[in-house]
């Protein structure tokens, strides 16, 4: 801020002319908005809006005042995804995602096509392991976050256990809400069974959230499951019933039955 008013200050000089105090902050809080900062060094994403200041300068009654930039949304989305243990969100995106086979290239266009689509819809990919499920996931959520769209991401088994730990007390509410209000969520093994069943708690879990999405018409949910959405309407109708009704929009359900051929994992 010093060096803008030293500037302002010169520029005073050499016009002779008096400036004003609303002119003088106008012209810092143009100054400011107009300085180009480098990407942050922990997400790596360029805002051209704030031009990564991360707050927007402006004039108010001739003083100088700032808020926050709507990239700090897309930023904490993008800290979200790498501190899942995921890995960086570029990583995995739908260029290296692999179509050797004909069903990967199914998957691929289902996913590329839901990306594209205006929210309100839900994407379910679910069923054999390291078949590039959570891939595909991240890859949509990764394109909504360039799209300048926030991006909440659940870990089944981390945030249950969190939200199953906070059950009857006055945080609870807030906590779980953070997975209702956001525009996009993305739940990635979802329902996962631990020692053969899903963890305690979590069937509740589960359908409250579900439920709570269900009745939004223009917020997105992306779900990645080692279950195929026959095994959770045999776990929860209801809930299992929900997701097929919401994958209707835009024909974003995908099944991948067993198949040890396509797990990656194994090649």
């Amino acid at each position: 801020m010093n060096k803008i008013n030293e500037l302002l200050n010169r520029q005073n000089a050499n016009t002779g002319q008096p400036i004003d105090e609303n002119e003088r902050t106008n012209r810092q809080v143009e100054s400011f908005n107009n300085a180009q900062n480098p990407p942050d060094t922990i997400t790596g994403y360029d805002c051209p809006i704030c031009k990564n200041n991360r707050v927007i300068a402006y004039n108010k009654n001739g003083a100088f005042y700032t808020h926050p930039c709507e990239c700090e949304k897309i930023r904490t989305s993008i800290k979200n995804l790498k501190n899942s243990g995921l890995g960086a969100v570029d990583k995995n995106t739908f260029e290296n995602y692999s179509t050797t086979e004909q069903w990967q290239q199914d998957i691929l266009f289902k996913a590329q096509q839901f990306a594209s689509a205006p929210l309100g819809g839900w994407f379910f990919i679910g069923g054999q392991v390291g078949a590039g499920k959570t891939h595909i996931g991240k890859a949509i959520a990764y394109e909504y976050i360039k799209k300048g769209i926030f991006v909440k991401y659940l870990e089944w088994k981390k945030d249950i256990q969190h939200l199953n730990a906070l059950a009857n007390t006055p945080e609870y509410e807030k906590a779980f809400n953070e997975f209702v209000v956001p525009p996009v969520l993305y739940i990635d093994d979802f329902l996962k069974i631990s020692n053969g069943t899903p963890l305690p708690g979590a069937i509740n879990r589960a359908s409250d959230l579900i439920y709570a999405r269900y009745n939004q018409t223009d917020t997105t949910v992306i779900i990645s499951s080692e279950l195929t959405i026959g095994k959770i309407i045999d776990i929860d109708e209801g809930m299992g019933s929900r997701i097929v009704e919401k994958t209707k929009t835009f024909d974003s359900l995908i099944t991948l039955n067993p198949d040890k051929n396509k797990n990656y994992r194994l090649k």
